[in-house]
């Protein structure tokens, strides 16, 4: 059995899982091709597994990879099955308290917990995950001082964030305007200083206690 992977572009990878095998009525290899990231590694073996129920497998993968949005699947005459998966975009990290787990772009967490690897360059989300929560990840994220010293966000009375620093600290930020309220952080300078609240709800003015 021999697996291979052949990335072809920062968001896309093309994988061939080979299957050797005397009996020619039996799958000869898995052919998987994806957008938006890395199929799991144990897809071709799934697949190969299933065998030729192809006609099921678009409603099962999800289900046994949750980080899969959508799947198409084709048999070859050749004895060959080749799979085309859309990935789910992932935008942070959600926590329950207990673990991390990836979380995608339309608010609900992969249920899987995070590899070291997910963790890189994303901020942590704790609690209830707000609807906006791509468009203020993005925000911060264009915000370098920031992003290095936030630990997480959490989503306050449905309605706005606030973020917690790695100092303790806490930033409140506006249900509105969010972009122009953490353009005001970089701008300041105030993300080097001490202070326990940072109130930014009032997009008039910065309050610091």
């Amino acid at each position: 059995m021999f697996f291979y992977l052949f990335p072809t572009a920062a968001i896309s990878c093309y994988i061939v899982f080979r299957l050797i095998s005397l009996d020619p009525g039996k799958i000869k290899s898995v052919a998987i091709s994806s957008r938006g990231g890395n199929a799991p590694t144990e897809l071709g073996a799934f697949i190969a597994k299933e065998g030729r129920n192809s006609a099921e497998l678009p409603d099962k993968i999800p289900v046994y990879f949750p980080s899969i949005e959508a799947i198409s699947i084709r048999n070859n005459l050749n004895g060959t099955i080749s799979a085309e998966v859309k990935m789910k975009k992932i935008i942070g990290l959600w926590s329950d308290g207990n673990t991390v787990y990836p979380l995608a772009e339309d608010g609900r967490h992969i249920s899987r917990p995070a590899a070291d690897e997910d963790a890189k360059g994303l901020i942590l989300f704790k609690g209830p995950v707000g609807p906006n929560a791509a468009d203020v990840a993005g925000i911060i994220g264009k915000t370098p001082a920031l992003l290095k010293e936030t630990a997480h966000l959490e989503y306050i009375e449905n309605r706005r964030w606030n973020i917690i620093l790695k100092s303790g600290a806490t930033i409140w930020l506006p249900e509105h305007g969010i972009s122009a309220a953490v353009a005001k952080i970089g701008d300041s300078g105030i993300i080097a200083k001490s202070f326990a609240i940072l109130d930014l709800r009032d997009g008039a003015r910065m309050l610091v206690k």
